[in-house]
């Protein structure tokens, strides 16, 4: 399972001002935490973000990529790099506060959940 980890973790952190991708992937935003929080594409520690689009509240799609990405940050994390996980809902009517944070911390503890405002 960490050669395949460690394979999704290098597609994931390309080089700054490289993309893998046809298209130019990123940009700013302005997006509302678990928390109530506002939150940046500029990580509050500097750290670089895995960002996954979709849902915290359907089991079979949480389960399977959150639970990847949980493991991308930590194998990084043994490689002295911070990630954070970072979930943006598709589903902002149903994905706000403690409905998408408590589903995001039973997966991995650093995860944080958009929504839109």
């Amino acid at each position: 399972m960490r050669p395949l980890i460690a394979a999704v973790c290098c597609a994931a952190l390309p080089a700054f001002g490289q993309s893998p991708f046809p298209v130019s992937i990123g940009g700013p935003y302005t997006l509302v935490d678990q928390y109530g929080g506002v939150r940046t594409e500029v990580d509050a520690n500097s750290n670089a973000q895995l960002v996954f689009f979709g849902y915290a509240n359907y089991l079979n799609i949480r389960s399977a990529a959150l639970r990847l990405m949980a493991q991308v940050v930590d194998v990084r994390a043994e490689d002295g790099i911070d990630v954070t996980p970072a979930m943006i809902t598709a589903a902002q009517h149903r994905n706000r506060g403690n409905a998408m944070g408590a589903p995001l911390a039973d997966i991995h503890p650093g995860f944080v959940g958009l929504a839109g405002d």
